[in-house]
């Protein structure tokens, strides 16, 4: 919806803070978003004085044809969720037995990897969540998939069983700082009480990362071999996941 904002700005969804202090990553976007909410569904002109934002008169001109307003998305959390697990993940089971038969190691002794990796994971997750309360969401997200990602790289070229593992291990942490349960605690920590819709939706977009991640994996096997696959993994991660990962902790 498009509005006018007498005296500080044309746009509400860019509202300047009158105060001159930069809006806390939590209660600054929540008001935003709530400005925004108000913009879309009352008709204006109204006044807005908030803790962040202060607008004289807000007077939107074009209301949308959605009641009581536009559903609101969470896109960037949502689809890095996808991609993260499906990378993190999923690509274990997924390459398994390309694992077994390129490497010839058990599948015993594989699985042994993904179970310490998981434990790692179980940990250091709420740890993970602690730093995020402390307002760390962004170094948090944005290192931990980093992570993820330089450690697929390396499984890309992994020889040895003891270097398998010590890749998972770093997979383990990297899992803790960006799947459902550091992603649940930023939700919560930007969005406060309308955290648990956004939470629902998260789950639900995500839930597709092993719908990508089966066959991603397998035509990537069949076109670049196992370890080209994982590097195409890898990549994804660094290209797609890490920008949306901004975006969503703002």
């Amino acid at each position: 919806a498009a509005a006018s904002a007498s005296g500080v700005t044309s746009r509400p969804d860019v509202a300047c803070n009158q105060c001159g202090d930069t809006p806390s990553l939590g209660a600054g976007p929540e008001e935003a978003h709530d400005l925004i909410l108000k913009t879309w569904s009352v008709p204006g002109p109204f006044r807005w004085e908030g803790d962040h934002y202060q607008l004289r008169v807000v007077n939107p001109w074009a209301m949308p044809l959605q009641k009581p307003h536009p559903r609101v998305w969470v896109p960037g959390i949502s689809s890095k969720e996808t991609i993260v697990w499906a990378a993190f993940y999923y690509l274990f089971p997924a390459l398994l037995l390309e694992w077994e038969r390129d490497l010839g190691w058990s599948k015993t002794a594989l699985a042994g990897a993904f179970t310490l990796s998981l434990m790692i994971f179980a940990a250091l997750a709420p740890v993970a969540g602690r730093l995020i309360d402390r307002g760390y969401e962004r170094e948090v997200f944005s290192g931990s998939a980093l992570l993820g990602a330089l450690a697929l790289m390396a499984l890309s070229q992994v020889t040895s069983l003891w270097h398998f593992y010590a890749i998972w291990v770093l997979l383990g942490v990297a899992m803790a700082g960006c799947l459902y349960e550091a992603c649940f605690a930023v939700l919560t920590r930007l969005m406060g009480e309308r955290a648990r819709q956004a939470i629902t939706r998260v789950t639900l977009v995500a839930g597709l990362a092993g719908t990508v991640a089966f066959p991603g994996a397998n035509v990537l096997t069949d076109l670049l071999g196992w370890r080209g696959a994982v590097m195409v993994f890898s990549v994804s991660v660094v290209v797609v996941a890490l920008p949306l990962i901004w975006i969503g902790c703002t």
